[in-house]
């Protein structure tokens, strides 16, 4: 993936739920509200500042990573690749794990992200749209993992310019709507095949995560 020195200011909103304790056969409107009650609707807020320590960390290997919902930037240096599966950390030792740009598992968070297959999303994607099915598996307070999954749709929302500190992009805007034991929309802003800007959820606990590589 070509790194780009770059934080996109636009943002969009991810609701997501692990309707655990909410009655799994409730309409999805349903379960969206009562997300967004416990919740709330993440505020467009400015992002912290990006300072020189984080624009020269890591020789360029460098993901930004903004926890929507705490208004937290980090970033995270490529730790691991294997094949198209790549690992970014921190400096406290927060992980955060990807498939071809798709956000597939946390660590050190607390309300962990622990995995999902997205093999349907990156294909939808690549195809200007489609369908996938979603199976993630969250970590509980009591170190069990809690299976839910989803049906998702993937959809081009629009073609949007997009300003970074880099300059100034025309990508394609996706929309993934997922419903069932979980639901959640992600989006992804795409530019030559690849995902410049994206904005996924990790789990009820965590919320969003605004994603920008450099």
């Amino acid at each position: 993936m070509m790194m780009r020195k770059a934080i996109v200011c636009s943002i969009a909103f991810v609701t997501l739920t692990a309707c655990g304790s909410i009655n799994q056969n409730a309409p999805v409107t349903t379960l969206l509200d009562r997300v967004s009650a416990v919740l709330g609707k993440p505020e467009q807020k400015p992002a912290p500042a990006i300072t020189p320590e984080i624009l020269s960390a890591g020789s360029g290997n460098i993901l930004v990573a903004k926890l929507v919902s705490r208004n937290a930037l980090a970033a995270l240096t490529r730790v691991a690749r294997d094949d198209d599966t790549v690992t970014w950390q921190t400096p406290a030792g927060a992980s955060l794990i990807f498939q071809d740009d798709i956000l597939i598992g946390t660590r050190g968070l607390g309300d962990d992200l622990m995995g999902v297959d997205v093999t349907g999303t990156r294909a939808a994607i690549a195809a200007g749209g489609g369908t996938a099915t979603r199976n993630h598996a969250f970590l509980g307070s009591e170190d069990q993992i809690r299976n839910r999954t989803a049906d998702c749709t993937i959809a081009f929302d629009k073609t949007q310019e997009i300003t970074t500190l880099a300059g100034t992009f025309n990508t394609r805007k996706y929309t993934e709507t997922c419903t069932g034991r979980l639901a959640l929309t992600n989006s992804y802003w795409v530019t030559d095949g690849q995902i410049v800007q994206s904005l996924q959820a990790i789990s009820l606990g965590v919320g969003y995560v605004l994603l920008n590589p450099l």
